[in-house]
């Protein structure tokens, strides 16, 4: 009887452990952007001047506030005129606010939302000199299956969605895959996604497999075995 016990527990816990695992990814809302132009203060630019960084390297510096959010200030290359930063805000831990300055001026030029396999979502806005808004592009306009629900369809299948710097070097290998990058692309001539994602054997490497999704019902279309820079 007290074996049978231990039997039924041992089912139960296991049970739970994959409810637990199955679907663990469960945003439903995303950052949201408004068009307003912002200026970058001119602590912030000091912040990247008085870096200890090589001038003819990238700067990079990151912060971590008091609530959580992880600020971060780069240039996209030595030397550029371009200031972006980032910031991952603590209560949506999966998304990163990506925002591109001028240098020289402070003044937004674009800004934009990313959300895990590098891929961007929502409305992104671009700006003029003046400040007015230069274009507002709608990421997933056609899309039926937003990339929210693509991320949750994945993390249900099995495949790890890191929300942090640290999940990529410490993923959860327990899983069947770990998400390396998301592509939106066309299928004869409907929209679709392909989605690269490592095999916890495979960290580190270039090699894994991509999956070919419907964007307007997540069906899967296909699976390959695929290295990552045959996939941009």
């Amino acid at each position: 009887m007290k074996l049978k016990v231990l039997l039924i527990m041992g089912v139960i816990g296991g049970l739970c452990a994959c409810s637990e695992r199955k679907g663990y990814f469960s945003p439903n809302e995303i950052p949201r952007l408004t068009s307003e132009c912002e200026v970058l203060s001119k602590k912030e630019i000091e912040r990247i001047s008085n870096s200890d960084t090589p001038p003819d390297s990238d700067i990079f510096v990151r912060d971590t506030l008091p609530d959580g959010t992880i600020k971060g200030y780069c240039t996209l290359f030595p030397k550029a005129e371009i200031l972006r930063t980032y910031d991952r805000l603590a209560q949506y831990p999966y998304f990163i606010i990506y925002k591109d300055f001028d240098r020289l001026t402070g003044k937004l030029l674009s800004k934009e939302i990313e959300a895990p396999g590098s891929i961007t979502i929502g409305m992104s806005f671009h700006f003029y000199e003046t400040g007015r808004v230069k274009e507002i592009k709608q990421e997933e306009k056609g899309y039926k299956l937003n990339v929210n629900q693509l991320l949750k369809l994945l993390s249900d299948r099995g495949i790890f969605i890191p929300k942090t710097d640290d999940n990529y070097v410490h993923p959860d290998t327990t899983c069947i895959g770990i998400l390396g990058g998301i592509y939106r692309i066309k299928i004869n001539g409907s929209l679709c996604y392909s989605v690269f994602y490592h095999l916890p054997k495979d960290i580190g490497s270039v090699y894994g497999k991509t999956l070919e999704i419907d964007g307007a019902d997540g069906t899967i279309l296909g699976e390959k075995d695929e290295s990552y820079n045959s996939c941009e």
